[in-house]
């Protein structure tokens, strides 16, 4: 499955748009960002519905699920 991350930073800068292969790189990004003291929003968004093992790992992690998308009707 193919995975976004998107960084919302707090000053109202640019978002960016990181795509990641897999979910294991999803959770290093959210960490790394952490880790550097990013101050802002890390948004998820996965192009297939994530189980709610994945949904809750990104909570976790500290990033924020995102699956609103076209397509992505939560059940």
């Amino acid at each position: 499955m193919d995975w976004t991350v998107e960084l919302h930073r707090d000053d109202g800068g640019d978002v960016k748009m990181i795509d990641l292969p897999n979910f294991e790189a999803v959770l290093a990004c959210i960490k790394e960002h952490k880790e550097k003291g990013f101050l802002g929003t890390l948004g998820v968004h996965a192009q297939a519905q994530p189980t709610d093992e994945e949904r809750a790992a990104v909570i976790v992690a500290g990033g924020m699920p995102m699956w609103a998308e076209p397509g992505l009707g939560s059940n």
